[in-house]
C-alpha cells in the first residue's frame, strides 16, 4: 500500500511539474510577443494606457501566483493524508514487535522520500522561473522592469516558502528574503515618466506589498509552531509505543512461563511413590508445556475460523469473544455518548447548548451508521472472497483430475500405438506364412497344370520371393521381440525406464531364452506365442491406464456423487446474510443522512423565522416612528404660521410683559396641547412595546412546543423504528428455519439419489479378448 501511495504520489508531482514547465514556456513566449509587438508604441504611452499594462501584469502575476498556491496546497493535502495513512497503519501493528519496527522503518524511509521529491520539484520549478528569459522591452520600459522584479522576487518568495514548509523538522521560523532594489536609471527614468497619481498608486501597491509581507511572516510563525508540536506528538507516540512493546514482552514472557509452572506442580500432589516419580516429574516439564500450547494454538486457529450464523447465535449462544463485542457495540457506544455528555455537563461547561448537543448526536449517529454500512461492505467481500478461495480450490482439484486423465489417455495412446506395431509384425508373420505355403505347393504340383520350362522358372521366382519376404518378416519381428524384452528387463532391474511402463497391474517374468543368439534360426512357433503374449500383455496394461481415467465433471455445478459439504453451505448461507445486513446498513445509513439534512432544514427554518420576527419588531417601530413624526409635522405646522403673523420676533425675556393677556393665554393654550399630545404618543410607545414583549412571549412559547411535538415524533419514529426492527428479525428467522429446513431436504435427496447411483452403478469386471 505504501509503494502504491508513494508511486502515485511521484506521478502526480511528476505531471505537474510538467505542466508548470510548460505554463512557464507558453509564458515566456507570449510575453515576448506582447513586447515584440508594443516595443514600437512603449515611447508613445500616455498615463492611462500604462495604467492600463500596469493593471494587467499585476493581474497577471497575481493569476500565477494563485495557480502555484493552489498546486503547493495541493501537494501539502496529500503529503498530510500520506502522512494520516500512514499513522493509522503503525496503529495496527502493535500485535506484533517485529512488524511494528520494520513498518516504522519503512514509514519514516518513505516520509524522507517525499520530502525529497518534493523539495526536488520546488528546485526544479525555481530554477525554471529563474531561468525564464526575461522580454526585450525592459530596458526601453522602467514600469515593466520594476514589475519583473517584483515578480521574481515573489516566484523565489514562494519557492523558499514551499521548500520550508514540505521539510519535516523545522527548527526556527525563517526568514523572508532580501527586497531586490531597482537600478537607479530605472528610479529616474521612472520618476521622470511618472506623474504624482502613479506615483501615488505605486505607493499604495508598496504598503500593500508590505502588509502581505507581514501576513507570510505571520503564516511562516505558525507553521513552525504547528511543525515544533507535531514533532513534540510524535516523540509522545514513540515513547507510548515503546511503553506498548515493553508491556507486551511482559505479557508474552508471563505466558510463556505460566504453563511451565502449572506442569511442574500437578505432579508433585500425585507423588506416592519416590523414584518413578521424581524421573516423571524431571521429565514432564520438558515435554508437556509445548504440546499445551500447540494444543492451545491449534484450538484457537480452529474457534477463529469458525463461521457463526444468526441460527446457532439463538440456538447455541454466543461463544466467541468477537461476536460477543459486535453484538454489544451499539450499547457501548451509546454509554461512552452518555459518559461523555455527564463529563461535559460536570465539569462546568454548561454554554454548551441542546442545539450543540442535537447537531452532535446527529453527526454521530451519522458517521455510525456510515461506519456500519463499511464494516457490512467489508463482511460481503470477506463472503465473497471465502467463496471465490473456495471456487479456486475446487477449480484447481478439477485441474489436478484433467491432468490425471490425460496422462492417462496419452499412456493408453503409447500402448495402442506398440498393441498395432506388434498386430501389423504379426500380420506380416502369418501373411509371408501363407505365401511360402502356397508356393511350396505350386512348386509340388498340386495345381494338376501341365509344367514346363517357364513354369518352373515361374514357380523358382515365386519361391524365392515368398522366402525372401519370410526372412524379411522375421527379422522384424525378431528385433521387435528384442526391444520388447529388453524394455521387460530393464522394468524389472529399474522400475522405471519408459512412461508407458509405469503403470502395468499384471506381474512380468523374465524371459530366460534368447532369441537374437544367432540370426540365422528360425522364427519357431515358440518365438510367435511369445509375440502373442506380449501382444495381450500391452491390452492388459492399457484397460489398466485406462481404468484410471476419471469421469470429467463440470466447472460450475457441484456432481451428484460427492459428498454434501457443510462448510460451503455454511458459507453460502453467511453471504446471504451478510448482503442482507448490509442492505440493512445502506437503509439505516440513508435514514442517518435524511434524518440530518432533516436536522440542518429545521435549523435554517428556525434561522428564517428569527429572521422573519425581527423584520415584524423592526416594521412595527418604523410605523411607531412614522406616526410620531406625522404628530410633529401637524403640531408644528399652525405654529409656524401662528408667530410669524403675530410675533415677529422677541428676542428679549422683557417683550413678553408688554405681551397683552389673550396673547399669552393663547400661548399657554399651545403649551397644554403639546403636553398633552407628548403624553399621548407616550401612551402609543408603551402600548406597542407591551404588544411586541407580547408577541416575543408567544414566540417563545410557539418554539417551545415546537421543540416538544418534535421530540414527541422522535419519539413516536424511534419506536415504529424498534417495531420494523424487531418485525425484521423476526423474518430473518424464519428465513433462517426455512433455510435450514431446505437445506436438510437437499441434503436427504442428494443422500438418496448417491445410494440408488451406487446400486444401479456397480463397477464391471475388466474383460479382455484373446
Amino acid at each position: 500500500l505504501h509503494a502504491a501511495a508513494l508511486t502515485s504520489l511521484k506521478g502526480e508531482i511528476f505531471e505537474l511539474k510538467n505542466h508548470i514547465v510548460r505554463l512557464a514556456t507558453e509564458q515566456s513566449m507570449l510575453d515576448g510577443c506582447h513586447t515584440h509587438r508594443h516595443i514600437s508604441t512603449d515611447n508613445k504611452l500616455g498615463p492611462a494606457d500604462f495604467e492600463d499594462r500596469l493593471e494587467e501584469l499585476t493581474s497577471r502575476y497575481e493569476e500565477r501566483i494563485i495557480e502555484l498556491h493552489s498546486v503547493i496546497a495541493e501537494l501539502r493535502k496529500k503529503v498530510e493524508r500520506h502522512q494520516i495513512n500512514v499513522i493509522r497503519e503503525e496503529d495496527e501493528y502493535e500485535e506484533s514487535d517485529q512488524g511494528q519496527s520494520v513498518d516504522g522503518e519503512s514509514s519514516k524511509d518513505e516520509n524522507h522520500e517525499i520530502n525529497q521529491e518534493f523539495s526536488r520539484v520546488v528546485s526544479e520549478i525555481q530554477s525554471t522561473m529563474a531561468n525564464k528569459p526575461l522580454p526585450t522591452g525592459q530596458c526601453s520600459d522602467g514600469l515593466l522592469g520594476i514589475s519583473y522584479t517584483a515578480e521574481e522576487t515573489e516566484d523565489k518568495k514562494e519557492d523558499k516558502l514551499q521548500l520550508e514548509e514540505d521539510g519535516n523538522n523545522v527548527d526556527s521560523p525563517p526568514k523572508l528574503p532580501p527586497r531586490m532594489m531597482r537600478p537607479n536609471s530605472l528610479t529616474k527614468s521612472t520618476s521622470m515618466v511618472l506623474d504624482p497619481q502613479l506615483k501615488a498608486e505605486l505607493s499604495v501597491l508598496r504598503t500593500d506589498n508590505e502588509e502581505l509581507r507581514r501576513q507570510t511572516c505571520n503564516l511562516e510563525i505558525e507553521l513552525g509552531q504547528m511543525s515544533e508540536q507535531m514533532g513534540t506528538c510524535m516523540k509522545e507516540k514513540e515513547n507510548l509505543m515503546k511503553k506498548v512493546l515493553e508491556l507486551q514482552h511482559k505479557l508474552q514472557a508471563y505466558t510463556t512461563s505460566s504453563p511451565s509452572h502449572s506442569r511442574v506442580v500437578t505432579p508433585t500432589k500425585q507423588s506416592c511413590t519416590p523414584p518413578p516419580l521424581i524421573d516423571r516429574r524431571s521429565v514432564e516439564p520438558d515435554v508437556y508445556p509445548v504440546a499445551k500450547m500447540a494444543e492451545l494454538k491449534k484450538l484457537k486457529t480452529c474457534v477463529s475460523d469458525m463461521q457463526v450464523l444468526g441460527s446457532e447465535v439463538t440456538t447455541l449462544g454466543v461463544q466467541s469473544t468477537p461476536t460477543a463485542e459486535h453484538l454489544v457495540q451499539s450499547l457501548n457506544d451509546g454509554s461512552s455518548v452518555a459518559e461523555l455528555l455527564k463529563t461535559m455537563s460536570r465539569g462546568g461547561s454548561t454554554n454548551v447548548g441542546e442545539a450543540v448537543v442535537k447537531e452532535f448526536e446527529v453527526e454521530l449517529e451519522r458517521r455510525q451508521a456510515k461506519i456500519d454500512h463499511l464494516k457490512a461492505q467489508n463482511d460481503v467481500l470477506t463472503a465473497t472472497l471465502e467463496e471465490s478461495k473456495s471456487h479456486a480450490e475446487r477449480l484447481s482439484v478439477l485441474i489436478g483430475k484433467y491432468e490425471s486423465n490425460n496422462t492417462a489417455l496419452q499412456l493408453a495412446a503409447v500402448f495402442s500405438d506398440h498393441c498395432m506395431e506388434a498386430q501389423d509384425v504379426l500380420t506380416a508373420l502369418l501373411d509371408t506364412e501363407m505365401g511360402v505355403l502356397l508356393a511350396n505347393c505350386r512348386a509340388a504340383g498340386l495345381g494338376g497344370l501341365v509344367e514346363t520350362d517357364d513354369d518352373q522358372e515361374e514357380v523358382t521366382a515365386i519361391l524365392q520371393r515368398a522366402h525372401h519376404a519370410r526372412r524379411r518378416a522375421e527379422g522384424v519381428a525378431r528385433h521387435l521381440l528384442t526391444r520388447l524384452d529388453r524394455n521387460n528387463s530393464n522394468h524389472v532391474t529399474l522400475a522405471a525406464c519408459h512412461p508407458w511402463e509405469d503403470v502395468s497391474t499384471n506381474s512380468r517374468t523374465a524371459s530366460t531364452s534368447s532369441t537374437s543368439s544367432s540370426n540365422d534360426a528360425d522364427f519357431s512357433k515358440a518365438d510367435e506365442v511369445k509375440l502373442r503374449d506380449h501382444i495381450q500383455q500391452l491390452k492388459s496394461e492399457r484397460a489398466a491406464v485406462r481404468t484410471t481415467v476419471m469421469e470429467l465433471q463440470s466447472i460450475h455445478v457441484d456432481p451428484i456423487t460427492s459428498e454434501p459439504r457443510k462448510r460451503i453451505e455454511a458459507q453460502r448461507l453467511d453471504l446471504e446474510n451478510a448482503v442482507l445486513v448490509q442492505e440493512l446498513m445502506a437503509v439505516k445509513e440513508e435514514k442517518a443522512e435524511l434524518k440530518a439534512r432533516s436536522y440542518l432544514l429545521e435549523k435554517e427554518k428556525k434561522a428564517l423565522e428569527l429572521r422573519l420576527s425581527g423584520k415584524e419588531t423592526q416594521e412595527q417601530a418604523y410605523r411607531v416612528q412614522i406616526d410620531y413624526l406625522k404628530g410633529e409635522l401637524s403640531y408644528h405646522d399652525p405654529t409656524l404660521t401662528c408667530p410669524s403673523t403675530t410675533v415677529p420676533d422677541h428676542p428679549y425675556i422683557t417683550e413678553l410683559k408688554s405681551r397683552n393677556s389673550c396673547e399669552l393665554l393663547q400661548e399657554l393654550n399651545l403649551s397644554l396641547d403639546r403636553e398633552r399630545t407628548l403624553k399621548n404618543r407616550i401612551s402609543e410607545l408603551m402600548s406597542t412595546l407591551e404588544k411586541i414583549s407580547r408577541n416575543s412571549e408567544s414566540r417563545h412559547k410557539q418554539s417551545a412546543e415546537f421543540v416538544n411535538d418534535l421530540k414527541r415524533a422522535n419519539s413516536a419514529l424511534i419506536a415504529a423504528f424498534d417495531k420494523a426492527k424487531k418485525k425484521y428479525q423476526g423474518r430473518l428467522k424464519k428465513m433462517e428455519v426455512q433455510l435450514k429446513s431446505v437445506c436438510d431436504k437437499y441434503e436427504s435427496e442428494t443422500s438418496a439419489l448417491r445410494q440408488r447411483l451406487k446400486v444401479e452403478a456397480r463397477p464391471q469386471p475388466n474383460e479382455t479378448s484373446l
